[in-house]
């Protein structure tokens, strides 16, 4: 008897004209799209050597600025000196980036990460793991 009380108050409840199925959603505009082709996964270089970084961007707000790294998995410390790049809000970028290796480099895992933010300051960013190995 109480799952028809609680049944009939959803039905009535609906009848009001409330919508009890519906989730309060806003719509925002996507961050940049990033899509980045070099390095591909599974690359691997030794160490001390630079990297080079080849990604598009699409951002239809803007792209304000792009930074790039690369960091070790194992304890998010960098492998390569990040840097940054500054744009004056254009829709499409073509990147070609080198990230060059930090002085005393070793072997490991790195995460190799492009992150493109717009001029709303939404961020997109795409990543691969490579390998350095001696």
């Amino acid at each position: 008897m109480a799952a028809c009380a609680i049944v009939g108050a959803a039905f009535l409840g609906a009848c009001r004209g409330e919508n009890l199925f519906s989730l309060a959603a806003s719509v925002a505009q996507p961050g940049p799209q990033v899509n980045m082709t070099q390095p591909g996964p599974g690359y691997t270089i030794a160490p001390g050597d630079s990297i080079r970084i080849l990604a598009e961007v699409n951002a239809q707000a803007g792209l304000s600025g792009v930074a790039y790294r690369g960091s070790y998995v194992a304890d998010d410390s960098d492998a390569y000196t990040p840097e940054t790049q500054s744009f004056a809000g254009v829709p499409f970028a073509r990147l070609d980036n080198r990230l060059r290796a930090v002085a005393g480099q070793v072997a490991g895992d790195v995460y190799i990460v492009v992150e493109a933010t717009d001029l709303t300051g939404a961020v997109g960013k795409d990543s691969v793991k490579v390998q350095i190995i001696n």
